[in-house]
């Protein structure tokens, strides 16, 4: 279901000249294991986008510190999530847990990217 979702979001930013990013929670709870493994995702929504031409723009942050959500069932869970297409991802990062765990039950995303 989310990846059919994930599908009709970049199907529609296609029609859009120049750079798309696509952010949010985008609830993807086998994300954190399918980074894990490196193997066949379990996930839907990611390959969505990245079979569109979108970059993950945390994707240079090793697996066991891309968590978002907080401490549940012993692990936090990648559902916050930052795609790039026709742009350069200059930085990205995640708001510590010491610092955002407090304000929000996720913690915050962000990346830098440079128009090309």
């Amino acid at each position: 279901f989310r990846g059919a979702q994930a599908r009709q979001l970049a199907a529609h930013a296609a029609a859009f000249p120049g750079p798309v990013v696509i952010g949010g929670d985008m609830n993807t709870f086998a994300y954190a294991a399918d980074l894990a493994s490196g193997g066949a995702p379990n996930d839907s929504t990611v390959p969505a986008l990245t079979d569109a031409g979108y970059a993950d723009a945390h994707a240079a942050i090793k697996p066991h510190k891309r968590g978002t959500t907080r401490v549940e069932y012993g692990v936090r869970m990648v559902i916050d999530l930052i795609f790039v297409k026709d742009a350069d991802i200059q930085d990205s990062g995640i708001c510590p847990a010491k610092t955002c765990d407090p304000l929000s039950d996720h913690l915050p995303v962000w990346t830098e990217i440079r128009l090309k």
